[in-house]
């Protein structure tokens, strides 16, 4: 089997999104979305087109960028806590990104983005895990 690489890189510095999709070292594609200070950057397929869109997590608000426009089409309020990391996954199986939280090994997923935990999982929850997700199958 031939590996292939399907993923491109991304920077994110300061509310603007440097995207190199062709891996040659520069940013061929640049977007402005975030930058208020405390702005934790995340990605998904938040409307299940089969492309990364960008996102922001500020104070507990999750504000989505799902056409790449730089104005956030979905907000979401979900986790808050000190302490909270981000997650992301198609919790689900409809090929929308969910959003979720862990927080000292617990995970809260919210697949249907309502603000309210409808899966919750222990899992982890040692000094220094970081949780990782990801279709292991």
């Amino acid at each position: 089997m031939e590996w292939r690489w399907y993923y491109r890189y991304c920077i994110y510095r300061s509310g603007t999104w440097y995207l190199d999709s062709n891996r040659d070292g520069i940013a061929d594609i640049t977007q402005w979305f975030g930058g208020a200070s405390g702005d934790l950057p995340i990605t998904g397929d938040w409307n299940g087109n089969g492309i990364t869109d960008v996102g922001i997590y500020r104070s507990g608000a999750w504000y989505l960028d799902s056409n790449r426009d730089g104005i956030a089409d979905i907000t979401q309020w979900f986790g808050g806590s000190s302490g909270d990391l981000l997650i992301t996954g198609d919790w689900n199986g409809d090929s929308i990104t969910d959003i979720g939280i862990y927080r000292s090994g617990a995970w809260y997923l919210d697949s249907n983005r309502d603000g309210i935990a409808d899966i919750t999982q222990w899992f982890g929850g040692a000094s220094g895990d970081m949780p990782i997700t990801g279709d292991w199958n």
